[in-house]
């Protein structure tokens, strides 16, 4: 419940954030770098000091608050951000604030990702649609089973090691085992002749008797 309460909440915060970045983008004006500057007061033509947050996105202080720069580059291009619409990069490049680089998800992203704490967390699930986010996806996945692979392969190099020396100690036993029966049929032979000699003193001695 603290945490449907604390998104709910991230969300009214938003979009009452959008609306302000709509009045926020009628006192700047964008230079030939696509830099932002002061449209008038005592800052006039002077550039927006901005900063980079941690998730790689570029941000202004304006009037007490923080605002995406992408956010105001994309109201005064194409004028303002509807309430629930999302505006992302085509390319996944979070610093190409170019007009042309810049597109709006439409408010069905409530739908697919549910209520949002902040537009980075929308901007992040949105570039999944993004050749390049996929292709990072894609190496990701593929570093992911190239560990695994490397991993199977380390087993059954254990194993093949642990079954050649498994076939290695049945070998020594089998030596054991042959010589141990060659040492038996030594016996059993021996044992056997002096069998034989037993009998033939036996038999010498009755004839022996009888005579």
């Amino acid at each position: 419940m603290e945490t449907k309460i604390k998104r709910d909440i991230g969300l009214k915060t938003f979009h009452a954030d959008l609306r302000f970045v709509n009045e926020v983008a009628r006192s700047l004006l964008i230079d030939d770098n696509n830099e932002l500057r002061h449209k008038g007061g005592n800052k006039a033509n002077k550039k927006v000091n901005i900063f980079m947050n941690a998730s790689g996105y570029l941000k202004m202080w304006f009037i007490g608050r923080e605002h995406f720069v992408h956010n105001i580059h994309y109201v005064m291009a194409f004028g303002e951000i509807p309430i629930g619409d999302q505006v992302f990069h085509k390319d996944g490049e979070r610093l190409n604030n170019h007009s042309e680089n810049l597109s709006l998800l439409k408010n069905e992203v409530k739908a697919r990702f549910g209520n949002i704490v902040d537009d980075d967390e929308v901007y992040t699930k949105a570039l999944g649609n993004n050749p390049i986010i996929k292709q990072q996806d894609l190496e990701a996945e593929n570093k992911t089973l190239r560990e695994a692979c490397n991993g199977y392969d380390k087993i059954a190099r254990q194993t093949k090691n642990e079954v050649k020396a498994l076939h290695k100690e049945i070998d020594r036993l089998n030596k054991k085992l042959k010589t141990a029966r060659k040492r038996d049929n030594t016996l059993r032979a021996r044992n056997a002749k002096l069998e034989r000699r037993v009998d033939m003193n036996i038999k010498n001695n009755i004839q022996n008797l009888t005579t």
